[in-house]
């Protein structure tokens, strides 16, 4: 099987040290293909787990495990700069983990600065 060049595509012979037509070094393609397939060959698994808890927990559970999708996911987003993949799973997990937080939060905005909500029923304040 020959080699080809990963910057032109010129074909290469074995025992060339660089590319004769545009000068790229054949030891730096290796390196390079060997470093890309031995990242990609691991996959983010705190990543893809923070999210499909975070996913379970909003919908099945009512928020009951989002504290710990929200810590996969971080993890996830941590070690997404060791994997090559995870990244958008572990932000989208923090997000759906965090939005029961939110939720929780503007509520009580609302209820302490609005002083509640009143809606007028038959003269009475609901």
């Amino acid at each position: 099987m020959g080699k080809y060049c990963r910057n032109c595509g010129n074909k290469l012979e074995e025992s060339y040290k660089a590319c004769p037509n545009c000068g790229t070094f054949v030891d730096s393609i290796k390196k390079e293909k060997t470093n890309n397939t031995s990242s990609n060959s691991q996959s983010n698994y705190f990543a893809i787990i923070g999210f499909a808890l975070s996913i379970v927990s909003n919908v099945l559970c009512c928020g009951v495990f989002n504290i710990v999708s929200l810590g996969l996911s971080i993890a996830g987003l941590v070690l997404s700069k060791t994997y090559s993949d995870g990244k958008g799973f572990a932000i989208a997990g923090i997000i759906i983990s965090c939005l029961p937080l939110l939720y929780i939060i503007l509520y009580i905005i609302i209820d302490v600065v609005g002083g509640g909500i009143h809606i007028p029923f038959n003269g009475y304040h609901i």
